[in-house]
């Protein structure tokens, strides 16, 4: 499959490395875990096939020869053109076979910030560390694509699925404050002792165009969180809200880094992270403080200790 056209933030990612954090080496993997998944199941790979992560597009790709593609996530209009036939128009959230020679536009999307191309055995290239995804701020993995490049197609593939299209995901419900996102307590009671949660939750943010796959970054009123000087830097995860000197929290994404000094005033909950990855920069945000459910010591018979 050749690359004809693609935006500047067009990635192959799986479903990430994992095991490397004591070398400063965070997981990566798609930003969208769900629509990724979607987009291979609809063409019947295998857990973990690599597959093409885009933001906004257009993205054209020609195939070279007969396959089974499938996008997912946003929501755009896809073409496929065919030399001395008619364009035949579908959307996302469905599979198509093409012939050779078929070419694939997938235009700007109208609603979602990312999507993702699976071909049917995936993306076939040399794997880093047990991952074929790019991580954009270690620099691992292979480039980001170009108009020119040519995609290997590998054997991840296994029964083929008996639908075509998946139903599409509606929009994420927002109030007029915006979208709302579920924050898990801070591992530092300190730092969030300083706002109360009343006072969190009300406040609204811009997502910043200065936004990517290692952090989103938010604009709005500074929190009155500052730095320790003397607290040492301490891991991060994924979903982690670090507050920096200018007061406006940063929400680690995929290719976060493994650790950081600044104030962690929570965690964003792992179900919001696909709508992480579809949020617009100029979208409104809210950080909904949650209570952590209670640990219990499980015994044998599976009821607590």
């Amino acid at each position: 499959m050749d690359v004809l056209q693609a935006p500047p933030q067009a990635l192959l990612v799986d479903a990430g490395r994992s095991g490397w954090a004591h070398l400063a080496i965070t997981r990566a993997g798609a930003y969208d875990a769900d629509a990724y998944s979607r987009a291979n199941r609809l063409v019947g790979n295998l857990e973990g096939a690599a597959a093409v992560e885009f933001v906004l597009g257009p993205l054209v790709l020609r195939t070279l020869g007969p396959c089974l593609v499938a996008v997912a996530g946003v929501d755009a209009a896809v073409a496929v053109h065919l030399p001395g036939r008619a364009a035949r128009s579908l959307g996302t959230e469905e599979s198509i076979h093409l012939a050779p020679g078929a070419e694939v536009m997938i235009e700007a999307a109208r609603r979602g910030l990312r999507g993702y191309v699976a071909v049917r055995g995936g993306i076939e290239v040399d794997p880093v560390l047990g991952s074929r995804s790019r991580d954009t701020l270690a620099g691992l993995g292979p480039p980001p694509l170009r108009p020119g490049d040519a995609l290997a197609i590998g054997d991840r593939s296994g029964v083929l699925p008996v639908v075509a299209h998946l139903p599409r995901p509606g929009p994420p419900e927002a109030s007029h404050t915006g979208h709302s996102l579920p924050l898990l307590p801070s591992p530092r009671s300190r730092a969030a002792r300083l706002l109360p949660d009343t006072e969190l939750s009300e406040r609204s943010w811009t997502v910043s165009p200065h936004s990517d796959r290692v952090g989103m970054r938010l604009l709005g009123e500074p929190l009155p969180v500052r730095p320790d000087p003397g607290a040492p830097s301490e891991p991060l995860v994924r979903g982690a809200v670090q507050v920096p000197p200018d007061g406006c929290p940063v929400i680690m994404g995929p290719d976060h880094p493994t650790t950081g000094g600044y104030p962690v005033i929570g965690v964003v909950a792992r179900p919001a992270w696909g709508l992480l990855a579809q949020l617009r920069p100029g979208d409104q945000v809210r950080l909904v403080p949650q209570r952590a459910a209670p640990l219990h010591p499980q015994g044998r018979d599976g009821r607590p200790a």
